[in-house]
């Protein structure tokens, strides 16, 4: 046995670049040219968490990153008539891409003794994005009646800080419960 262990310390610098995977920063991967980057290339960011693949037209997403998620705890109760109201708000940094927001959240017509209409929308940095899901809730006599919403919308967005949000509104004062509202954010 040697009395002097071997100096490996080489082996932990290139070890990111072997194979058809390299390892680093956003910074390093936007960085790369010439011999450095080829068709093919797999890069995983450490900072982001993001994997992208180099082809014939650059750098693309290789798969879809979780960016945020926001939960409604206890109910929401609306009060106001025609006035939109947050629900969820989520902030969340961007790389530069398609994202995705899911939502899904349950509404209810408080025995409001006349049919009601809950209306919701997803906003982008305080522009709506896509369009608005409208909820016919019926009255039934003595009951509290219980209904599921849910919507997808996509967004290509700048690299940075978004805030988004999901709002809903109903056609008349004290009449809709928001229970169980999610709303998931990701990039692609």
């Amino acid at each position: 046995m040697p009395a002097q262990a071997a100096d490996l310390s080489e082996v932990s610098n290139y070890a990111a670049g072997v194979g058809n995977r390299k390892t680093g920063t956003s910074t390093t991967r936007t960085g790369l040219t010439g011999a450095d980057v080829w068709d093919g290339l797999e890069f995983y960011e450490t900072d982001t968490g993001a994997t992208w693949e180099h082809g014939s037209s650059g750098w693309a997403r290789k798969r879809i990153t979780r960016l945020g998620r926001a939960r409604l705890t206890s109910p929401l109760v609306l009060s106001v008539a025609s006035t939109w109201t947050d629900v969820l708000s989520v902030t969340v940094t961007s790389t530069g891409g398609l994202t995705l927001a899911d939502w899904r959240a349950y509404v209810s017509n408080q025995n409001s003794g006349s049919r009601q209409i809950a209306q919701f929308r997803v906003l982008c940095d305080g522009t709506q994005v896509d369009d608005t899901l409208n909820n016919d809730l019926p009255w039934i006599s003595g009951a509290t009646s219980q209904y599921a919403a849910g919507f997808e919308h996509e967004l290509s967005t700048a690299a940075g800080s978004h805030v988004w949000k999901l709002q809903v509104q109903c056609s008349s004062a004290s009449a809709i419960s928001v229970n169980n509202a999610v709303l998931i954010l990701s990039e692609v």
